[in-house]
């Protein structure tokens, strides 16, 4: 399969605009560019997230997207919350603001409003890290190894207390970087509880989003994957996490793809929790 999607990369050149055949988003455009993989076109790029974004997002939610990158995972919140919602896309990498823009525009989705920023727990001009492409950077990601330029970041709290709407569900892939972007988000944490999808890159980031889970008093529950098959012979497609003080590899700690959910908002999903707790 890997090599008849090279194939197809190949065949297809670079920049070419395509609809997606299978999947969620089965229809939408999406341009194909010389960094992109073609699995998006056939429905399968992170395709645990897409049952993650399916069983968490209602029509009507406010979602905020920390790191849209190209907008493939904007475009799908942009279906599930439908004209009566609002995407929220974060990101400062202008190539993939361009995307972004395209994704817009090609779908005619007027529910994304794209936000050309980084988030963190302080605002200003702060150094970000170019990784081995110009899709990829974080303003954590070896600053010091890589190529880093200026991007502008804004303090969620600071953004949703001047006006923008509260998230009812925030996404949250951003290289390195989450502990500080969730740690600017505690105050609406304690106010609104939106649900949070985060995916951890390292032990560091771990415990540091452990503490801000337990300061802001939620459940966490592991997505199943590769790795946690490997550390806590996880079988369910959700599993709950025991403990917040220990990251990476403890197979009860927090480490990987997670769910997090606050108990003010547990009746709402708690039929949700439960069936994916019990089936892969």
């Amino acid at each position: 399969m890997n090599i008849i999607k090279e194939l197809g990369k190949k065949i297809l050149g670079q920049g070419i605009v395509l609809k997606i055949q299978s999947g969620p988003m089965k229809g939408k455009k999406y341009r194909l560019n010389k960094y992109s993989s073609l699995s998006p076109f056939f429905g399968e790029w992170e395709k645990d997230s897409q049952r993650v974004f399916e069983s968490f997002v209602n029509p009507g939610d406010v979602v905020f997207d920390l790191g849209a990158n190209t907008g493939i995972h904007t475009m799908h919140f942009a279906s599930l919350i439908g004209p009566s919602g609002k995407v929220y896309a974060f990101e400062p990498m202008p190539f993939n603001l361009a995307e972004i823009e395209l994704v817009k525009r090609l779908n005619n989705l007027a529910n994304i409003e794209i936000v050309a920023k980084a988030v963190s727990n302080q605002a200003g001009m702060l150094d970000f890290a170019i990784g081995a492409h110009p899709k990829q950077g974080s303003l954590e990601m070896g600053i010091g190894t890589y190529k880093t330029v200026k991007v502008p970041v804004v303090v969620l709290d600071e953004a949703i207390e001047a006006g923008m709407q509260p998230p009812d569900f925030v996404k949250v892939d951003i290289e390195g970087a989450e502990g500080a972007a969730l740690e600017g988000l505690e105050r609406t944490a304690l106010k609104h509880f939106p649900t949070m999808y985060i995916e951890l890159h390292n032990p560091e980031q771990d415990l540091r989003v452990g503490a801000f889970l337990q300061r802001t008093g939620y459940k966490a529950y592991r997505v199943h994957n590769k790795d946690s098959v490997a550390i806590s012979k996880q079988v369910n497609f959700l599993q709950e996490i025991p403990r917040f003080d220990v990251g990476f590899p403890a197979p009860d700690g927090i480490y990987g793809l997670l769910i997090a959910v606050h108990p003010n908002r547990q009746s709402k999903w708690h039929a949700t929790v439960e069936k994916l707790t019990a089936t892969i």
